[in-house]
């Protein structure tokens, strides 16, 4: 009975780890079909600080407020949180097609407006982004990373 049992989650397992590797290739399958994965997609912050994301102004806007980030293939960036725009530079060495790599992002400009109930998040989502140094994506998210610990992930819906 013992065995049994040993060998069912034993075989769960073997499953399961095939599973996530033939989707890791679809995955990448589908970012080269589209080109170069990080830039061109507007990315939605959807965890941070350790925990998923939702702002202040999300929760009473239904969505006006969301935290985003765009890289351009020219090495530019924009974005925006609850209240602040923002726009910058950055570098990456992960080429066109690659899926992760070192990123340096700088942002040189950024504006609140109005009053802004998350201006602590807006400033703690862009010192965040000024952080990262390591950058990878799976299908339709970006994870950002500073020193291998995870800052933050963001999502497109350009491949869902």
């Amino acid at each position: 009975m013992k065995l049994r049992k040993i060998s069912v989650i034993l075989l769960a397992a073997v499953g399961t780890a095939a599973l996530a590797t033939g989707c890791c290739n679809c995955k990448k399958g589908l970012q080269k079909a589209y080109g170069k994965p990080l830039v061109n997609h507007e990315w939605v912050l959807t965890q941070f600080e350790g925990k998923e994301f939702q702002s202040v102004a999300d929760k009473d806007k239904g969505g006006a407020g969301k935290y985003t980030v765009t890289f351009s293939p020219e090495g530019a960036l924009t974005g925006r949180g609850s209240c602040t725009t923002f726009m910058g530079s950055f570098t990456y060495t992960g080429g066109d097609n690659k899926f992760e790599g070192k990123i340096h992002i700088d942002i040189t400009d950024s504006r609140t407006t109005a009053v802004c109930p998350d201006q602590a998040v807006d400033e703690r989502f862009t010192a965040m982004l000024k952080q990262a140094d390591y950058y990878r994506l799976d299908m339709y998210m970006l994870l950002l990373y500073k020193d291998k610990e995870l800052l933050a992930m963001l999502e497109t819906d350009r491949w869902k």
